[in-house]
């Protein structure tokens, strides 16, 4: 399965992968993928730390993403 997280703090992003981390320990396999949502360049540099692509709002990233 697929998960699919739109965050716009660290911590959110990282509850998330301790998440899937134990889904997969349990051989529940799912993949990640992390958008983080932010104007802010601190927030961004910290988002992108967690390895998640950084969009400046909402709008932008399922467009971007075609989600929508």
């Amino acid at each position: 399965s697929n998960i699919t997280v739109f965050e716009d703090t660290t911590s959110g992003l990282f509850a998330v992968q301790k998440v899937a981390d134990l889904l997969n320990k349990f051989d529940i396999p799912v993949s990640l993928q992390k958008i983080g949502i932010t104007d802010d360049p601190a927030k961004r540099a910290a988002l992108l730390t967690q390895d998640a692509s950084v969009y400046t709002d909402i709008n932008q990233a399922l467009e971007i993403m075609d989600l929508f």
